[in-house]
């Protein structure tokens, strides 16, 4: 090889981005007009696989949080 060129690089596959539920943020969207509104449920874990030839992700969902501003009002004015 000649000083000064570049070797040849594998094809780009690009960057792999995933995001856990665990650092994602959910909203309610039926909030009150102007709000924004936290909610404590639709939480969920992930798993993440590395394999020799590929990654794969998994998302558990948690069914027994509460989903929506709704329900979770009910339940404290009851």
């Amino acid at each position: 090889m000649a000083i000064g060129t570049i070797p040849p690089q594998p094809p780009s596959r690009g960057v792999l981005v995933f995001v856990a539920g665990a650092v994602s943020y959910t909203m309610d969207l039926g909030a009150p007009e102007h709000q924004t509104v936290g909610v404590d449920g639709a939480q969920s874990f992930s798993l993440l696989h590395v394999h020799p030839e590929t990654v794969t992700t998994s998302v558990v969902p948690d069914e027994q949080g509460r989903s929506d501003f709704w329900s979770r009002t009910s339940k404290q004015d009851g």
